[in-house]
């Protein structure tokens, strides 16, 4: 966990809404949202339909589609999704790797 994560998880501890953690720590609510899902945290109703038909198996766009909310509102609302390290090496990052080896 990072500190911008602490940070936004103490203030929602405290404030109990996106808007409250706003105030405390100045982050935008795409970032709150984000933050708040990936920890298991739904912060209101919107947020729970979302994370419901996600958990469904729908996709951003299908939940757009269904709920009427902007595909970007749709995404902020959803759990970030790590891949594990290096699993899907891009192909300049291979190029990079190869580089550093041979110096």
């Amino acid at each position: 966990m990072n500190l911008k994560d602490e940070k936004i998880l103490s203030a929602f501890e405290e404030k109990q809404s996106i808007t409250g953690v706003h105030k405390i720590t100045g982050y935008n609510w795409q970032q709150i949202a984000k933050v708040l899902s990936t920890y298991g945290i739904v912060a209101n109703d919107t947020h729970e339909i979302i994370l419901n038909l996600y958990d469904r198996g729908k996709n951003a766009k299908e939940i757009s589609e269904i709920t009427g909310y902007a595909e970007t509102t749709v995404h902020a609302y959803l759990p970030r999704v790590r891949p594990a390290y290096n699993e899907n090496i891009s192909e300049n990052a291979k190029r990079i790797k190869k580089y550093r080896q041979n110096k």
